[in-house]
């Protein structure tokens, strides 16, 4: 899907991160549904949600920095909102209570995000090294 000699757009990068989340759901779902019935379904579904919102931020942080002099700043940025949404999130559904405590979505986000951050951080880096490509070549 991404080729090594195009660079990646922010909206490309932004449809794979979609495209991981959704293709990986049905292995989650069915996991939680096996532990909690629907209700782990739902629980997968909010860990997916908060996953990629985390995610999704996190490229933005990075198309936004992607000059070499602020791409550290993008990275920082990217690394908070990937790391912090979900952690914060989690947190407060499991300090609440309820169905999808019970669940175990906290469990769930822990996993989304493992899969998550590896998919991000390898769009990131394809988002960051196509403006440094893009800049080299403007600069000649």
């Amino acid at each position: 899907m991404l080729s090594q000699s195009r660079s990646t757009s922010f909206w490309t990068a932004s449809a794979v991160l979609t495209l991981v989340i959704v293709v990986v759901f049905p292995v989650f779902a069915g996991i939680g549904h096996w532990r909690a019935g629907w209700g782990g379904v739902a629980a997968a579904g909010v860990a997916a949600g908060v996953c990629w919102a985390g995610g999704f931020l996190a490229l933005i942080a990075a198309g936004l920095f992607r000059s070499s002099r602020n791409a550290v700043n993008g990275v920082l940025v990217g690394m908070a909102c990937r790391t912090g949404l979900p952690l914060v999130a989690g947190a407060m559904l499991h300090s609440h209570g309820g169905a999808l405590a019970a669940a175990g979505v906290f469990g769930m986000i822990l996993g989304y995000y493992l899969v998550t951050l590896a998919a991000e951080t390898l769009l990131a880096i394809r988002l960051t090294d196509a403006s440094k490509r893009d800049g080299e070549t403007k600069v000649i």
